[in-house]
């Protein structure tokens, strides 16, 4: 178990040295402060575990423990969650496997077994056609921990404590199962090809059932005091990440996601900009007429409230493009590259924008 535990330290310490940690302290601070509330604010019990979260960036939607007691949550999970509640129960299902030593007792020889590919390697590859190859070469304590997870027994015996620990917290443990129907909402149902344990359907579906099965079964007086969810708190916290999620859900297709997602951010967070240009970036993404029309006025609305909005000007100025209006769209690329010099697509605009200009 001590050669697990090297390992698991080795491998943590290349995630926590590379350039996938997401770069917002307040975010992975706050991760902390819900690990933390789950086990009632004191570590010492847990020792020589160490409990800490980290944020890796990452677009697929993932979490795990490594034997030490590092948790590691990606940014998509994040953005896909919608409240504390959600986050605690996530956060208490990976604990377990660590305080419990899921790893340990399933691969007592996994340290022996240590992959060429590291997890870094991986989560790198996202989008390239060699992320497949790259996973079968994981050392299997990584694999296991980050995506294939462990037996039933040990799946379903994380779910239990990890309902116990948001439930003594203070969290509506219902919430659990809200959380891994999200997941399941968005997997692929014909699991085609790799995927990380969260993006995978059967399992999610194991998950959800599960849950559903276990929170009744838990004590009458627990469930009575608890029902936290904390939405408002986690949304402060996660809304630049769940705005990505919108951004990804439209890139994938993935319309109705998308639309519930700016839905809830609409009525979580009145005040932002970004529900009325996102609704335009969606409406632009079907195509067709209805919708292109709709896109425009989205567009303008978010205009309205703020002139400076940049993505606006940027989905006004490819409706422009799309209809012929060169016009319209070299005046609102124009206005684009200037509010937003620094956008990946800032210099390639700007290019086309030269080059209308020197047709003249």
């Amino acid at each position: 178990e001590v050669r697990i535990w090297n390992a698991s330290r080795e491998a943590a310490q290349e995630i926590v040295a590379s350039d996938k940690l997401y770069p917002d302290r307040e975010l992975q601070q706050y991760c902390q402060s819900v690990l933390e509330r789950l086990l009632s604010n004191n570590l010492a019990p847990y020792a020589p575990l160490a409990p800490r979260v980290q944020v890796v960036d990452c677009p697929e939607v993932n979490a795990f423990a490594l034997s030490h007691g590092d948790v590691f949550i990606h940014t998509a999970m994040i953005g896909r969650l919608r409240n504390e509640a959600q986050l605690a129960m996530m956060l208490g299902h990976e604990i377990t496997h660590a305080t419990h030593r899921h790893m340990y007792q399933e691969r007592e020889d996994a340290y022996a077994r240590r992959g060429a590919t590291s997890y870094i390697a991986v989560i790198s590859a996202m989008g390239g056609g060699n992320i497949q190859t790259l996973a079968t070469r994981l050392s299997e304590f990584i694999t296991q921990a980050a995506i294939t997870g462990y037996s039933r027994d040990k799946e379903r015996e994380s779910d239990r404590v990890g309902l116990i620990l948001t439930a003594q917290a203070g969290y509506d443990p219902k919430e659990g199962a809200c959380a891994f129907e999200r997941f399941l909402a968005a997997t692929d149902k014909a699991d085609k090809g790799w995927n990380f344990l969260y993006a995978t359907h059967p399992k999610m579906k194991e998950r959800v059932d599960s849950l559903r099965e276990l929170v009744p079964e838990m004590p009458p007086e627990l469930l009575a005091t608890a029902k936290e969810t904390c939405t408002d708190r986690y949304v402060t916290h996660a809304a630049p990440l769940i705005y990505r999620e919108v951004e990804v859900h439209i890139a994938a297709g993935k319309f109705a996601l998308a639309e519930e997602t700016i839905t809830f951010m609409r009525q979580s967070r009145p005040d932002d900009i970004q529900p009325l240009y996102l609704r335009g970036d969606l409406l632009r993404a079907k195509g067709d007429q209805k919708a292109t029309e709709e896109a425009k006025a989205a567009y303008q609305a978010a205009l309205e409230k703020s002139p400076t909005c940049a993505p606006a000007h940027r989905g006004l100025g490819l409706l422009c493009r799309k209809s012929g209006d060169t016009a319209g769209a070299i005046e609102h690329f124009r206005k684009y590259v200037e509010l937003a010099p620094s956008a990946p697509d800032a210099k390639y605009i700007g290019e086309y924008v030269k080059s209308v200009e020197n047709k003249k």
